[in-house]
């Protein structure tokens, strides 16, 4: 009869080690090697981890798209008598929030819903309109409880109050920092707007912008984008055609956008001018950021370059002085009434 092996202390150690070194870990915590593999897949606590894995929807963001422009175009057939032209913004929104998730699965953006809106937009009335957005989409995938749909709301009315308390704000006069969260807007006015008034932009009346045309034209205010080059034909204070070149910052960002025809697309300067009062605030329309403009970054211009400026902004030295410079404006003795 064969002499029984002790296990001595090393012998233990060696055996745990091999144990050890051959175990797999499991998604469900666990572990297993090929002797326990078999007790280990019909455990409690596998099969319950197993049922929470296939519960996962992974979200297909071609068929999500696709359906999202069935849904729109059955809309918009519905509703074709409109006199305004419809627009499919919950595409484009979709498509932004699914590239900053993550993970593509349901649980996933349904559980961080509030940090991917703002992720994925940088102002409370954009990460709104994303909220609505994945609403949609989430429910269309697997439909929300009553419960969740309402909780849903009411963030989504947390961060129109939010979008309300910086209109408030922003009647005390926006910066350029709060003006340039607005450059990545998912509205296209909005969007042009931001970057036609940033702090490196002759910031020209936005009745000559409404009539510029990115393109050869011999009509309208006309921008070449190959060269940069900007000849204003229409204007306010009508005078001889004037050209000038436009910084290379928005050139570049019109390019990358291929923006091309006219900037506002078929809006008048009316319209434009109401989309940005509703978004800015009634406060901080074209004129509020004409005389911000003359303010912090024409008073630091030498002489010269002010004539310049003023060349490009159409109007006078002395205008630029006494009308849009908002120090000089202060000084004014106000009248009594």
């Amino acid at each position: 009869m064969a002499e029984k092996i002790k296990k001595t202390a090393d012998l233990k150690s060696y055996m745990k080690a091999y144990r050890d070194a051959n175990k797999v870990k499991c998604g469900c915590g666990g572990s297993f090697n090929n002797n326990t593999a078999e007790k280990h897949g019909n455990s409690v606590k596998h099969q319950k981890y197993l049922e929470k894995e296939k519960a996962k929807l992974i979200i297909d963001e071609e068929e999500i798209l696709a359906w999202l422009k069935t849904r729109f175009e059955e809309t918009s057939t519905a509703n074709e008598n409109s006199k305004t032209k419809r627009t499919d913004k919950n595409s484009p929104i979709f498509k932004k929030l699914f590239e900053a998730s993550s993970e593509k699965t349901y649980d996933f953006m349904l559980e961080n819903r509030l940090e991917l809106v703002k992720k994925a937009y940088a102002t409370p009335s954009s990460q709104q309109s994303a909220l609505s957005t994945l609403k949609i989409v989430l429910d269309h995938v697997k439909p929300l409880s009553d419960e969740l749909k309402q909780t849903i709301y009411k963030e989504g009315v947390a961060l129109g109050k939010q979008y309300k308390e910086e209109i408030v704000h922003n009647s005390e006069g926006m910066s350029y920092e709060e003006l340039k969260k607005y450059e990545s807007s998912d509205d296209p006015i909005i969007r042009m707007f931001a970057h036609l008034y940033a702090p490196d932009v002759p910031a020209l009346r936005l009745s000559e912008w409404v009539n510029t045309f990115a393109g050869k034209n011999s009509k309208y205010n006309q921008l070449i984008l190959s060269t940069g080059k900007y000849t204003r034909r229409i204007s306010k204070v009508q005078g001889e055609e004037t050209t000038f070149k436009l910084p290379e910052s928005l050139i570049k960002w019109m390019k990358k956008m291929k923006i091309n025809g006219p900037l506002f697309g078929a809006l008048s300067t009316e319209q434009v001018s109401q989309q940005v009062v509703k978004v800015f605030g009634k406060d901080n329309g074209s004129r509020y950021w004409r005389r911000k403009f003359v303010t912090e970054i024409v008073n630091k211009m030498s002489g010269p370059e002010r004539v310049k400026m003023a060349e490009m902004m159409n109007h006078s030295v002395d205008t630029q002085v006494t009308v849009y410079d908002s120090k000089t404006e202060a000084k004014k003795p106000k009248l009594k009434k």
